[in-house]
């Protein structure tokens, strides 16, 4: 194999094993509630985990370095990543009910389909769009929401107050999110917009800064990017038929 094929693939293999550290941070405290710091870490590192997974088609691309290896590697980080990860995330700081457990394999079992979906359909739908929610805007739904809700973020007090309320109007997004992703609706390649990496970039810088204010906006903006990405499928669908 020629280096310029190992060079994405390497990238691949580095976010997927960041991928591993944040699901061992989280297993490793199971009161997960009680440490917003732990919290906040993990939503830094997935963010790092997102930028990973943009640069390494990036450098596919660019190295002119596509490869079925690597293909097949990008979806299983994806997978991971973007499904069982923010699975774990949800349960862990949920608590184990049977309800969160029917979540949890909801979630994971979605992304599967999602993924699938992708690689059978992205072909028919033309350059630059693809059929259902891409599995990244649900996964960072998860992640900003439990960082707003747990992390070190400035509305933690208030949320910890009404705990039952919040909890229900996180889960129902999640529900619709997850199933937004394999119906027939086109939506546009995230990772044709630079909001989002930009966004993300600097909520990574933020998180360095002892400012809970700025991380909170910059997550609470991120979380309302995701909506709106979300209309704007059916904007563009609507605009096709």
């Amino acid at each position: 194999m020629k280096i310029k094929y190992l060079i994405p693939s390497t990238i691949s293999i580095s976010g997927l094993i960041l991928s591993c550290i944040i699901v061992l941070m989280i297993l490793m405290h199971p009161d997960l509630r009680n440490y917003p710091h732990v919290i906040t870490l993990a939503g830094l590192l997935f963010l790092f985990a997102l930028l990973i997974d943009g640069f390494d088609g990036i450098s596919a691309r660019l190295l002119h370095a596509e490869s079925n290896f690597g293909c097949f590697l990008d979806t299983y980080m994806d997978f991971f990543t973007y499904a069982v990860l923010p699975a774990i995330l949800f349960l862990q700081l949920f608590g184990h009910t049977i309800f969160n457990y029917v979540i949890f394999i909801y979630i994971i079992v979605m992304g599967a389909c999602r993924l699938s979906k992708f690689h059978t359909t992205r072909v028919e739908t033309g350059p630059g769009t693809f059929m259902g929610l891409p599995i990244t805007l649900n996964a960072l739904w998860v992640v900003l929401g439990v960082f707003l809700l747990f992390g070190d973020s400035v509305f933690k007090g208030f949320f910890a107050v009404h705990f039952d309320v919040i909890y229900w109007i996180f889960v129902i997004p999640v529900v619709i999110l997850c199933l937004l992703q394999i119906v027939n609706i086109e939506y546009p390649k995230s990772t044709k917009n630079p909001i989002v990496m930009i966004l993300a970039i600097l909520f990574a810088i933020a998180g360095f800064t002892p400012f809970d204010s700025v991380k909170t906006y910059l997550a609470a903006f991120m979380s309302l990017y995701v909506l709106y990405f979300v209309v704007s499928g059916f904007v563009i669908t609507i605009r096709k038929k």
